[in-house]
């Protein structure tokens, strides 16, 4: 979702699309790639929508 102007918003949907095989935590990392690359390109096509406000990954 991105803030337009006021509080106007415009929605995207996307699929990701999901592996499965015979390899569980293969399939659960390639996933999880899939995600990630996901949310960053969303964050680097509008990076001023983005505030996160917990450390995501420990030190």
């Amino acid at each position: 979702m991105v803030r337009l102007k006021g509080a106007y918003f415009r929605i995207f949907v996307e699929e990701v699309p999901v592996e499965k095989t015979a390899d569980k935590d293969a399939d659960i990392l390639a996933t999880t790639r899939r995600i990630s690359a996901m949310v960053e390109r969303w964050i680097r096509e509008h990076p001023e929508q983005w505030f996160w406000v917990h450390r995501r990954w420990p030190k």
